[in-house]
C-alpha cells in the first residue's frame, strides 16, 4: 500500500501543508531528511512567521531552491496564522489542496493536481483511480473549497 509523507501530519493541517510545499519539485527522501529539524525549530505557523527566512533556508537547503522555499513557507505560515481559508493561502497549489482534501477533510473526489502518488494512495483505499485530466487553477471554486470554508478547519 502506498503511503504518503504528508499523511503523517493529517492531524495538523499547517504541518501537512508545509510538507506539501516542500515536496514540490523534490523527493520525499529529501524532505524526510529535513522535516523533523524544521518542525523542532518552528513547531507552529506563528513561530515560522517570526523566523528569519535565512535560518529556515539553512535547515531546508538539502531540498534545493531553499531561498524560494523559505520565503514560501513564511508566506504560507502568515496566511495560516491569519486564518485564511486553505485554498487562499500562498504556497498552496493543487497538490497541497488535494492532499488537504484527501487527508484532512476525507474527501475522495477527482484530483486537480493529477499527481500519481496521490492517485495511487487514493486507489489503494478506494479501489478506483480518481485523477482529473485537467488541472484546476488555484483560485477556482470547487466543492472542496466550499467544504473547507464551511467545515471547521482543524487548526492544530
Amino acid at each position: 500500500m502506498t503511503d504518503l509523507l504528508q499523511a503523517k501530519y493529517r492531524d495538523d493541517s499547517w504541518r501537512l501543508l508545509v510538507v506539501c510545499a516542500l515536496l514540490n519539485r523534490t523527493t520525499g527522501r529529501q524532505v524526510e531528511g529535513v522535516i523533523d529539524a524544521l518542525f523542532a525549530r518552528w513547531p507552529t505557523a506563528e513561530a515560522m512567521v517570526a523566523a528569519d527566512p535565512a535560518e529556515i533556508g539553512a535547515v531546508i537547503r538539502p531540498c534545493g531552491l531553499w531561498r524560494l522555499r523559505a520565503a514560501r513557507l513564511v508566506a504560507l505560515s502568515e496566511d495560516w496564522a491569519a486564518g485564511r481559508p486553505v485554498e487562499q493561502c500562498r504556497g498552496v497549489g493543487p497538490y497541497a489542496l488535494d492532499s488537504y482534501r484527501l487527508l484532512v477533510l476525507g474527501e475522495r473526489g477527482p484530483l486537480a493536481s493529477g499527481d500519481r502518488a496521490l492517485a495511487a494512495w487514493l486507489e489503494a483505499r478506494a479501489g478506483t483511480c480518481a485523477t482529473s485530466p485537467r488541472r484546476r487553477s488555484r483560485g477556482a471554486s470547487t466543492s472542496a473549497a466550499a467544504a473547507s470554508r464551511s467545515a471547521p478547519s482543524p487548526r492544530a
